[in-house]
């Protein structure tokens, strides 16, 4: 009988065990759950709540096209001082992009609605955070090691929608996402054996 007592304690424990929530999905449930309420609440409001929330739209976008537009002429581009105020490496990716639907204004490269508003700089833009998404997906799956819905579509769903990534990173097309990754790759690849994962840590 005491055998049998035990071993049926121990199959309570090991599902107890195998109910408690984990600390990720208290994070979904509570980041999901407040996305979904703010989502109801502004079809309720006709989209003012979002609009409350998100920087101003007069600047949407502005912090990718500003970047894009100092691109066009680099060699005039620093002498502008602020926006302009990335390192040269940092140039070379939005040079890259801008090469992919070149376009310049005729008056100033401080014109950056102008480049936004050029034909096909946005689909640039689309793919260039589709890049983004791929990249976060992939870093979620390198630190946890699961390749299930939670982590693949759930948790990057539950940052993507968040405050900062999407009503001020994504709003304003800022690099801080872009950032924020590379920092979360050499975090996990500054103690790898390959060499050349350690490399940009030890750039």
């Amino acid at each position: 009988m005491l055998i049998v007592h035990v071993w049926r304690t121990n199959i309570r424990m090991i599902k107890l065990r195998n109910m408690q929530l984990k600390t990720i999905d208290i994070f979904l449930i509570v980041s999901l759950g407040i996305t979904s309420i703010f989502i109801i609440f502004n079809i309720y409001t006709e989209g003012m709540l979002f609009e409350k929330c998100v920087m101003s739209s007069s600047f949407l976008f502005s912090d990718y096209f500003y970047h894009i537009a100092g691109s066009s002429d680099t060699s005039i581009m620093y002498s502008y001082g602020d926006p302009y105020s990335f390192p040269p490496f940092a140039y070379l990716m939005y040079s890259l992009l801008w090469s992919l639907n070149p376009y310049k204004d005729s008056e100033s490269i401080l014109n950056w609605q102008n480049y936004r508003n050029a034909d096909n700089a946005l689909v640039v833009f689309v793919i260039y955070n589709m890049l983004l998404i791929v990249l976060l997906i992939y870093c979620i799956n390198q630190y946890f090691c699961q390749s299930n819905a939670k982590y693949t579509i759930l948790l990057p769903t539950a940052l993507l929608l968040s405050y900062p990534f999407m009503c001020t990173s994504v709003q304003r097309g800022n690099v801080v996402i872009l950032v924020s990754l590379l920092l979360a790759l050499a975090w996990l690849w500054m103690d790898s054996e390959n060499k050349v994962k350690q490399e940009p840590y030890c750039l």
